[in-house]
């Protein structure tokens, strides 16, 4: 893959091979190195409109079949690190996506606070490069499915359309957003207005414009692990604009759209084609966007 690297003026000389400079190839080498040793590489995945999705696959000798991680919203790859490592001691290789305008995989928006998506069909592109281009060319079959929230949300449509996964473990999939007091057909008519005035940008009401942090631990309600949470803000921190996001208008219109389609899942003639599922709600987490 293309290798870009920024070095100080006085360094130049190092990069620049007129002048006999071999950093660049001796990065190379080390990431070769990194991969043989540890199994990790970090694949190019290219969509058919012309995104390059940050990805990675660890391969384990012997492995007992590759287990396909996909995050929930404004995750990355490094939150699943714990995750994966635990399953390449039992013996899976381990392969995971930062989908379109998540984690390190490009922004959709020049504003990389807004969390982003027009038609959750994007996201199904997102996959088929991801599983054709990285996973199941050099990852050992067979394949299972574990996804969290949003990630959820994609593996079902994907467990629709594709035979590609023998088992699936699904928590807390987006499957139902909670809209407090408001009547389901009351926000459906204002989200709907909102996008046809050209206001899909707007953050939904009770949505804050940053970022949680670590100074927001107290009382939040994602997670009761500090140690966790402390890690994850102190990823992100280096990296402002930070990769997680606030839920804007349109992106809540797409997220229902998907929903009604998804209802769906285990009808029709295919359904005893399709792989086991398991769905582990949490709380009512299970029916937020994430």
């Amino acid at each position: 893959d293309p290798l870009e690297l920024e070095v100080a003026f006085d360094l130049v000389e190092l990069v620049d091979t007129s002048r006999g400079g071999d950093l660049l190839d001796r990065v190379k080498a080390l990431r070769r190195k990194v991969a043989m040793e540890t199994g990790l590489v970090i694949p190019l995945v290219r969509t058919r409109d012309n995104l390059v999705l940050r990805a990675m696959r660890a391969l384990v000798p012997n492995s007992r079949g590759t287990v396909v991680i996909l995050g929930g919203r404004g995750d990355f790859l490094e939150r699943y690190f714990e995750t994966m490592r635990d399953l390449m001691a039992r013996g899976f290789s381990v392969a995971a996506l930062d989908v379109r305008g998540q984690g390190g995989s490009p922004r959709l928006l020049k504003n990389r606070y807004r969390g982003h998506c027009r038609n959750f069909a994007d996201y199904n592109e997102d996959m088929r490069a991801f599983m054709t281009e990285a996973v199941l060319p050099h990852c050992p079959p067979p394949y299972f499915g574990l996804a969290h929230s949003t990630g959820g949300n994609i593996l079902l449509q994907v467990l629709r359309e594709r035979g590609w996964f023998s088992r699936a473990v699904i928590v807390a999939p987006l499957i139902g957003i909670v809209y407090g007091p408001w009547p389901l057909p009351i926000v459906k008519l204002l989200v709907f207005l909102t996008n046809r005035l050209g206001l899909g940008w707007m953050y939904l009401p009770g949505q804050g414009r940053w970022p949680l942090g670590r100074k927001d631990f107290d009382g939040n309600p994602l997670s009761s692990d500090r140690a966790r949470w402390d890690r994850d803000s102190g990823i992100l921190e280096p990296l402002q604009p930070s990769d997680q996001f606030r839920e804007v208008c349109v992106a809540s219109e797409a997220a229902h759209r998907r929903r009604v389609v998804l209802r769906r899942v285990g009808m029709g003639e295919r359904a005893a084609d399709r792989p086991p599922v398991a769905d582990l709600p949490v709380a009512d987490h299970s029916r937020h966007l994430g």
